[in-house]
């Protein structure tokens, strides 16, 4: 990338960002900050804290692309090893409740 380029990117990064939260989940950069505003400006699921260098991801129904909150970066792998499988995801909880008595 050249110096203009990196000059570019930086003067307009909100604008990058909006284009690709645009044609990746049909959604503004408005409508992004409202979710994440809704969620209490953290995690969807953890609460963990959302700063711009967590890298917060959206996440959103493979099937449908319906969009279902905005997620912390480990949070969102978490739900992709396990395929978005909540009895899975059930399972290991139990898994760890069992493990600690």
């Amino acid at each position: 990338m050249s110096e203009r380029q990196k000059i570019w990117y930086k003067a307009n990064k909100a604008r990058q960002k909006d284009f690709q939260l645009q044609r990746l989940y049909g959604l503004t950069l408005e409508a992004y900050q409202s979710m994440l505003d809704g969620q209490g400006g953290g995690c969807a699921v953890c609460g963990k804290p959302l700063k711009d260098d967590t890298r917060p991801s959206v996440d959103h129904d493979h099937a449908s692309g319906v969009v279902r909150g905005i997620l912390c970066h480990k949070c969102n792998v978490a739900l992709g090893m396990v395929g978005d499988n909540s009895t899975t995801l059930r399972a290991l909880a139990d898994y760890l409740d069992r493990s600690r008595r």
